[in-house]
């Protein structure tokens, strides 16, 4: 998100797959050539019950390749604005928004065969702590190439680090419009056979029997 406000790919923790950094310098340079910036704001962001669930991201395996993807749900503004004066040129709010992060990583042949999350942990703890081979130090690398802090020494790990494939930003189903649909139907279900009810109990008021199951359909409806 930093990257289409700032236009800088010179990040270390930016791992792209191919495709997906084309599309992605693509855009930028249009922006660029255009003097715009995209700006992504957003709030009340929150897992899906089927990721708190697992507190994780959904894993699958396809064509020699580990993947994950996680979805935030939350209320997501996505505008572009002229870099000079900052005017809004363009904006989508999306009250119930979506963030889909999709990432994917080569799967080694020596790799752990275990599914369970906490042995790949350990699995992957090995490669992000090493010892320099030239002072000996332990070293945590944040990527697949760092250089000592103590002696500036060159590491490189053979760890195959996960790497963005997709990142959308989308409109989300509203979860109060099942809420709406069944108080309506409850209304229409309960106002029908309300009229003819009044209607015996106030024989002699029509409009008193109409009002009466409006008001207390009215108030059923406010209740739920």
């Amino acid at each position: 998100m930093n990257v289409f406000e700032t236009g800088n790919l010179q990040s270390p923790d930016l791992r792209m797959d191919q495709s997906f950094r084309r599309k992605f310098e693509h855009e930028l340079h249009l922006l660029k050539k255009n003097n715009i910036r995209r700006e992504m704001r957003m709030a009340y962001l929150k897992l899906p019950e089927e990721y708190t669930k697992k507190n994780d991201y959904k894993h699958w395996s396809d064509a020699g390749r580990e993947w994950r993807e996680v979805v935030l749900q939350g209320s997501i503004l996505n505008r572009y604005l002229d870099r000079k004066n900052n005017r809004i040129l363009y904006e989508d709010f999306f009250a119930h928004g979506a963030v889909l992060l999709r990432q994917s990583r080569h799967i080694r042949h020596n790799e752990v065969g275990s599914k369970n999350r906490n042995d790949e942990q350990i699995f992957y703890s090995q490669y992000t702590n090493v010892i320099c081979p030239s002072c000996g130090a332990t070293v945590t690398l944040t990527s697949d190439e760092d250089h000592c802090p103590y002696c500036g020494g060159y590491i490189k790990s053979d760890f195959f680090d996960w790497q963005t494939e997709e990142f959308l930003i989308y409109r989300d189903y509203n979860p109060n419009t099942r809420n709406f649909k069944l108080t309506a139907a409850t209304m229409i279900a309960f106002f029908i056979p309300a009229i003819p009810c009044f209607r015996f109990i106030l024989p002699h008021s029509y409009f008193l029997a109409l009002g009466s199951a409006f008001v207390i359909t009215a108030l059923l409806a406010f209740l739920l």
